[in-house]
C-alpha cells in the first residue's frame, strides 16, 4: 500500500532525529528518546506485533511488541506472522467516524523539541515546513518512483504559520491548537483566524478516543 511506504520512510526518517528532540530532564531522567507509537486513530502502526509463541513454537493469545530483534526472531514465524497495520479509510473521516482529516500520529517518549521537525524558514512551504531530514512521501508499489505528501506538522498543538514580522525571512512557530476543558483538541481563538480548526477533532462533536492525546508535547 502507498500509505505503508510512506509512514515507514516517514518514521526512519524521524528516527535519525530522535536524540535530538527531547528535554531528557535532570534528576537522573534518560536523555534517550524513543519512538512509543505510531498510529492512524484507527488502529496501530507501529510497533509492530505479533502472537507471542509457547515453548513448542506454537501462538498464543498473548500479543507481544515487537521493539527489539530478539522479540521478532522469539515470536515470528511462516505461522504466526506480524500482524497488517491498520489502514486508514478510503474516505476521509475521523475515527468518530466524522468528517475530517486524516493523520498520522506518533507518539515520543519525551517532549519534543518542534525546531528539530519543524523547519521555519519561507521556503520551508515546499516541505509542508518539515525539516530538510524529515519528508513524507507515497511509494508506488509497481515502479518505485515517489511522490511528495502535503501536509502540516504539529508538535504538541503548534505548527509553522505566519510570517515573522521581526524576521521576515522565517516563520513564526504559533500554537494553533491547545487542550480544552475536557482534555480534547481545541482550536486556539487567540490565533488570528482560528487556523486551527483544520485540525482532527476540533470541530464540534468530533472528538474521539485518545484525541487529547495528539495535542501532547511528546506528539508529532
Amino acid at each position: 500500500m502507498k500509505e505503508r511506504s510512506a509512514l515507514a520512510l516517514f518514521v526512519l526518517s524521524l528516527w535519525t532525529l530522535a536524540a535530538c528532540g527531547g528535554g531528557g530532564g535532570s534528576g537522573g531522567t534518560s536523555s534517550r528518546m524513543d519512538l512509543r507509537q505510531a498510529s492512524n486513530g484507527f488502529g496501530q502502526l507501529l510497533p509492530h506485533r505479533s502472537f507471542r509463541l509457547d515453548r513448542q513454537g506454537q501462538p498464543t493469545t498473548q500479543v507481544v511488541e515487537l521493539t527489539r530483534m530478539e522479540d521478532l526472531i522469539a515470536n515470528v514465524h511462516a505461522n504466526n506472522p506480524i500482524f497488517a497495520p491498520a489502514e486508514w479509510p478510503e474516505e476521509a473521516i475521523l475515527p468518530s467516524g466524522e468528517p475530517g482529516n486524516h493523520f498520522l500520529h506518533l507518539l515520543f517518549s519525551q517532549e519534543i523539541d518542534p525546531l528539530t521537525v519543524l523547519d521555519r524558514s519561507v521556503g520551508g512551504a515546499q516541505n509542508s515546513q518539515l525539516s530538510g531530514t524529515v519528508t513524507i512521501v507515497a511509494v508506488d508499489p509497481l515502479t518505485g518512483a515517489t511522490t511528495r505528501i502535503a501536509g502540516r506538522a504539529f508538535v504538541g498543538g503548534r505548527t509553522v504559520g505566519g510570517i515573522d514580522p521581526k524576521e521576515p525571512t522565517l516563520r513564526q512557530l504559533e500554537p494553533w491548537v491547545v487542550r480544552d476543558s475536557a482534555g480534547n483538541p481545541s482550536a486556539n481563538a487567540a490565533v488570528a483566524g482560528i487556523p486551527g480548526l483544520g485540525f482532527p477533532g476540533t470541530a464540534p462533536g468530533t472528538a474521539f478516543a485518545g484525541a487529547g492525546e495528539l495535542v501532547s508535547p511528546r506528539s508529532l
